[in-house]
């Protein structure tokens, strides 16, 4: 799914309705996610290009692209998951590249549990089980890389100067591709 303007309007709404959501780290980490997404994939930071849609296999195109959104949005979540949780993660891409679809799927299956849940509660049950499936292999991923010796760094206390300066330097290498 790719943000848009529409995102952008959302968020400022947000906003505008409560300017305290700035200091919540999940609103800042949805937030630089969407940023990276928006800014650093498609520019093709660090060497890595978008898969053109004329490449043969949409298999390879999907999950090139896939790597580069991931890319994107690790890149721009580091230094707040850094400063705020203490540790840098050496996971954050493999697991994000097997849980993105996944999450997709467990998305959409979750908006038709609910649809068919409103239809006739019995049709909503059935169907939640079976979007259950990818919600909870989601959940295991995130238990399986998480819990791997080494996933994460200890970084100690990371200083607010310190990430407006890697936020700066990103902007920089971002605006210059």
């Amino acid at each position: 799914l790719k943000p848009t303007l529409l995102d952008a309007a959302l968020t400022s709404l947000l906003l505008a309705w409560d300017p305290r959501y700035l200091w919540d780290v999940g609103f800042q980490l949805s937030f630089a996610a969407t940023a990276g997404i928006l800014f650093l994939a498609p520019r093709g930071i660090l060497g890595l290009q978008p898969v053109p849609s004329a490449t043969r296999s949409s298999l390879l195109r999907a999950g090139g692209n896939l790597a580069l959104v991931t890319c994107g949005a690790v890149l721009a979540t580091a230094p707040i998951t850094a400063a705020t949780f203490h540790r840098f993660s050496l996971v954050a891409l493999p697991a994000n590249l097997i849980a993105a679809p996944l999450f997709a799927v467990g998305l959409g299956g979750s908006a038709v549990t609910a649809i068919a849940g409103v239809a006739w509660q019995p049709l909503g049950e059935v169907v939640g089980w079976v979007a259950w499936l990818p919600l909870s292999a989601l959940s295991s991923v995130g238990q399986l890389f998480g819990g791997l010796p080494f996933a994460a760094l200890p970084t100690g206390t990371v200083p607010g100067v310190l990430v407006w300066l890697y936020y700066g330097a990103l902007g920089a290498v971002a605006w210059s591709l």
